[in-house]
């Protein structure tokens, strides 16, 4: 064989491997800065974190469900202020459990009041928006003009997502749930499925959704191998069937724990923990990974594009801001700063 012909097919090689869809640049994350959790100054400490972003003026805003309130902080941890308090009045929570920025106002999901409280980015109150019909603890986002996406898991619900305005009022619904709609979580019916080697309706429906920076609206399922995109309007843009080796050993896994659980007790199976929107209309997923960060970036097209690797920490929620990755432990309570750089690029900016 010629040397020209030798090279044509290895470069034809090259291309193909560069060209399929399940390479991904693997990313070991730096850390930053950490700061919070139990060596937190007293008057700056939190009861637990549900939720945190970081706002258009540059602050950390995190709600807290033991607390019922909102904190703001600086980025390098220092308290500004608290809003809120328990209750269900005008800036009164019970379970505030979701933050979101839209436009100039903050949206916070007040669990159980039932509402959206919207305060102001300094955290004076605005008005409340109250979905009906009732929703539940689900996966939630909104879009950029205050519209409520809602997961409803397939509970007493034949489509995946319900959809409110601003103001509360139901608009429609979009999404086929896998399987079959379900109206009560009863264990029994939920290890019996699991023991036959099937994965129940109740927990194959539930999702993780996200408005991403277009509007569009991402949900991944959190028990099977799966993500889709849909528009604003619920037309499916496209339904993706993951390829990774861990879900067929996770799923392996939830089968064998429940064969063991005492009578009455069930582990539900869940590959993600969070999902958040990148600034070019992808998003981040959270592995559901209690001994090690892991973040998997997936472009708008759906594509897993980078991996992220972070260290031995149990992380509940993540967010993205300005190209660094956030993070708050789950028990720790600290949060994390991390550059999604690779390391030979943070090395040559310092």
């Amino acid at each position: 064989m010629n040397k020209v012909l030798q090279k044509s097919i290895l470069l034809a090689l090259l291309f193909a491997a560069c060209s399929s869809g399940d390479r991904y640049e693997e990313i070991r994350l730096t850390e930053l800065d950490a700061w919070g959790g139990m060596k937190a100054q007293e008057q700056a400490k939190l009861g637990y974190p549900s939720d945190f972003i970081i706002s258009s003026k540059g602050e950390v805003v995190v709600t807290d469900v033991r607390l019922n309130q909102v904190l703001y902080f600086t980025q390098t941890g220092q308290l500004i202020r608290r809003a809120g308090k328990p209750g269900s009045g005008p800036l009164e929570f019970a379970i505030p459990d979701d933050i979101a920025q839209v436009g100039n106002e903050l949206a916070i999901w007040d669990y159980q009041n039932n509402r959206l409280q919207f305060l102001t980015l300094d955290g004076e109150f605005i008005r409340f928006s109250v979905p009906e019909p009732r929703i539940d603890f689900n996966s939630k986002t909104l879009d950029s003009k205050g519209q409520l996406y809602y997961a409803t898991n397939g509970f007493r619900a034949d489509s995946l997502i319900y959809v409110y305005s601003p103001e509360g009022e139901f608009v429609k619904t979009f999404g086929q749930i896998a399987g079959s709609k379900f109206s009560d979580y009863e264990i029994t019916h939920l290890r019996e499925s699991a023991k036959k080697r099937h994965i129940p309706d109740a927990v194959k429906n539930a999702v993780l959704i996200c408005a991403t920076t277009n509007n569009d609206i991402f949900v991944v399922h959190t028990a099977l191998p799966r993500l889709a995109k849909y528009r604003q309007d619920g037309k499916k843009i496209f339904e993706i069937e993951l390829s990774d080796q861990r879900f067929a050993k996770e799923t392996e896994a939830f089968f064998a724990v429940n064969d063991t659980l005492p009578d009455f007790s069930f582990k539900p199976l869940r590959f993600w923990a969070d999902i958040v929107a990148d600034s070019k209309g992808g998003v981040l997923l959270l592995h559901n990974n209690p001994k090690q960060l892991i973040v998997s970036h997936f472009n708008e097209d759906g594509k897993l594009v980078k991996k992220y690797l972070g260290p031995a920490i149990n992380i509940s929620k993540i967010y993205l801001h300005n190209e660094e990755l956030w993070a708050v432990g789950r028990q720790d309570l600290t949060f994390y700063r991390f550059s999604t750089q690779p390391q030979e690029n943070i090395a040559a900016n310092r």
